[in-house]
């Protein structure tokens, strides 16, 4: 548990007292529940994974030598890359069929162009991944190389530093490594960064895995997990999870997972969810009054229609713990509109009927008002 509780988070935690007797139980319900929904890797799907990022690590140096090589440089002072996870896989919150995220981080003499060229090509000769199966997405906000080896997808991002060489450790949380990169390489780089930042911002990386693994079977299930059709994707669960692990520093995961649907439905959207300050130097820090990328109205409805139910099957005590699996069981959605979901559809059929052409009526797709109280939560 977190030696210092206060350190965490903008704010106080809202409880700091240690857990009660029987969250324990409920824990162990709640993780036997998730292993038996298969949201967790078995030991040889992690040994698999492990050792296909040895291989694609493997190739990015036989790659960056050759890049050295080819400029005329001599071969005993060929520098290094490094091949850094991130997303799910760095959280270690991944699902056995999850992708793999990667980021090269590389010296300056690797360039972007060689990168989708005589990687891309080298990658496509091995076995395990084919001819044509490799698809260079160049112009995508942020670059980046998809490819399948044997049964897993593999997204690589690549991030050539301003250095000739990569310093020994390489501590990408070291902010003057950013000095001299472009934007892309920013955001190539910024997944690995943000997964570093999110490990060390909880006060207990285990509770945090196992309620954001219970977060984001719950999403699934609710049809909220979509980050391209801007609803939850795997960093907003896990920014969401993180501020309640730091309003609740001491607590255990079923306990977490019963407080995140408190907050979260009488929290005021889209105010921003934020885990530590935004940086007054930094230029390119996310502005919350410009970028809003989830829909909090589809969220906000089902967290009400579903939240409570959710956190009342969460700490249900090991005896019960066959509840626990409606909080986050695949089931046929319920299709009787309740008398809530009756009442946001009015209200959006109203927005229709008076909007005065079809763009204004658009822009209010998925955005219901909060209707909830705004009290602190307990």
């Amino acid at each position: 548990m977190a030696a210092d509780a206060s350190k965490y988070g903008i704010t106080q935690p809202l409880d700091e007292a240690p857990p009660h007797d029987g969250d324990e139980d409920s824990s162990a319900a709640l993780v036997t529940v998730l292993k038996a929904l298969g949201v967790y890797e078995s030991a040889e799907g992690s040994r698999r994974r492990a050792s296909l990022i040895d291989d694609v690590a493997a190739e990015c140096q036989h790659w960056c030598r050759e890049e050295w090589l080819l400029q005329g440089n001599d071969h005993d002072s060929s520098p290094r890359c490094e091949l850094r996870t991130f997303g799910s896989v760095k959280l270690d919150v991944h699902t056995p069929d999850a992708d793999i995220d990667l980021v090269l981080v590389a010296p300056r003499h690797c360039t972007r162009t060689a990168f989708f060229d005589r990687l891309a090509k080298r990658l496509e000769n091995r076995e395990d991944v084919g001819e044509g199966r490799v698809m260079p997405v160049r112009d995508a906000y942020t670059p980046v190389l998809k490819f399948r080896m044997n049964t897993t997808d593999v997204d690589l991002l690549f991030a050539p530093l301003d250095l000739e060489k990569l310093p020994e450790p390489l501590d990408i949380m070291d902010d003057s490594l950013m000095n001299g990169l472009d934007d892309v390489s920013v955001r190539s780089l910024n997944g690995a960064r943000v997964a570093e930042y999110l490990l060390d911002l909880v006060p207990d990386q285990s509770v945090f895995r196992v309620a954001l693994r219970a977060i984001k079977k719950w999403a699934r299930c609710k049809g909220l997990y979509s980050n391209v059709l801007g609803l939850l994707g795997g960093i907003n669960c896990a920014i969401l999870v993180a501020f309640v692990c730091q309003k609740y520093p001491l607590k255990d995961p079923a306990v977490v997972l019963e407080k995140f649907f408190r907050i979260m439905e009488v929290w005021e959207w889209p105010n921003p969810i934020m885990l530590r300050q935004p940086s007054a130097d930094d230029a390119r820090a996310w502005n919350p009054r410009c970028v809003c990328s989830v829909c909090w109205g589809a969220f906000d409805v089902a967290l009400r229609v579903d939240g409570v139910e959710a956190e009342r099957a969460a700490t249900m005590a090991s005896s019960e713990s066959h509840r626990a699996t409606d909080a986050v069981a695949v089931r046929e959605p319920d299709m009787t509109p309740s008398p809530r979901r009756r009442q946001e559809r009015k209200r959006r059929d109203a927005i229709a009927a008076t909007a005065p052409s079809e763009s204004h009526d658009t822009r209010y797709a998925g955005s219901t008002p909060a209707t909830a109280p705004t009290s602190r939560p307990s």
